[in-house]
């Protein structure tokens, strides 16, 4: 099974509202069975199998396993280790019929070509339209320091995978709806990773031994650039500048499936659109299992994520 699809269906059973999937509500309402409508693969009442090969069954599958991806990431990160219980009733309450909507792409997945060969599709060869931040297991936000009682400002966000090597980036900032964010307008971020492996050596799953390879991650912040203004925009004459964005970055790392994202954040660059992010880079040293290729018989990390 695909692995975004095997981290929504593992994440989602105890973190959604099913406010984010009504799709073809009115549809419904009036007694009609689209695409958009369809509610299971099976015979039946609104099946989906007389739309397997239609366009907009595809493209809600998609919206579907995307908003999922999305929603999970944020989740999970919240669910930490010692989250008290009212925090953990505030995130897991409101299931909904998010599960349904996820068996819905399960059944997808198995049922519809295109959709198949979008997730079986390597992360790197799908378009960043297809593929949100939270699919990646590196993933740098920009955020706006909010000095009052409100809420932060989140500005934008981006993803990159464990590349081995030391590689450079600059990315266009996408908005998350689940984070209440603004709208990037085309500003990006320029960010640096070192990913570097060693091993195989001799390790413990699950109180079994096996072989493991080690992990050393490093993400740099560098710059951010053609921000959007969160803040009043009204020039201080104490300070010489006017009161804009004050912006600092956060690196999310998730190095398992399943699992909270480790967090970095820099230090605050305050009323500048254009921000340089002065700071030692964060890494993060882990595991993971070898594991033997079904195909060739090989033994191969198993990646991270």
């Amino acid at each position: 099974m695909p692995a975004l699809l095997v981290a929504a269906l593992l994440l989602a059973p105890a973190l959604f509202d099913c406010e984010r999937f009504q799709h073809g509500g009115m549809d419904r309402e009036e007694g009609k069975c689209t695409a958009a409508s369809c509610t299971s693969f099976d015979e039946g009442e609104c099946s989906c199998l007389e739309y397997v090969s239609s366009p907009e069954l595809q493209e809600r599958l998609k919206s579907i396993m995307k908003d999922t991806i999305q929603r999970v990431r944020k989740v999970q990160d919240k669910l930490k280790p010692g989250t008290g219980f009212f925090d953990k009733v505030w995130w897991g309450s409101s299931l909904g019929d998010a599960q349904k909507k996820l068996l819905l792409v399960e059944e997808g997945a198995q049922k519809v070509p295109d959709f198949q060969a979008h997730l079986n599709s390597p992360l790197q060869s799908l378009s960043d339209a297809d593929v949100p931040a939270g699919a990646w297991p590196i993933m740098v936000e920009i955020w706006d320091e909010d000095y009052s009682m409100s809420k932060q400002d989140f500005l934008g966000e981006t993803g990159v995978g464990f590349e081995t090597g030391e590689r450079t980036h600059t990315r266009e900032l996408r908005a998350n709806p689940y984070q209440h964010s603004v709208d990037p307008k085309g500003a990006k971020v320029h960010f640096r990773t070192s990913v570097t492996t060693h091993g195989p050596f001799e390790c413990e799953v699950d109180e079994e031994k096996t072989q493991c390879i080690k992990y050393r991650v490093t993400v740099q912040c560098l710059k951010a650039e053609g921000l959007p203004n969160t803040d009043t925009g009204i020039y201080n004459p104490i300070t010489g500048a006017k009161d804009v964005t004050d912006a600092y970055c956060k690196v999310r790392l998730n190095n398992q499936t399943g699992a909270p994202s480790q967090t970095f954040k820099t230090s605050v660059v305050e009323n500048d659109l254009n921000p340089t992010f002065n700071h030692e880079a964060f890494t993060s040293d882990f595991q993971v299992p070898y594991i033997e290729s079904a195909t060739s018989g090989a033994v191969t990390e198993q990646v991270p994520f």
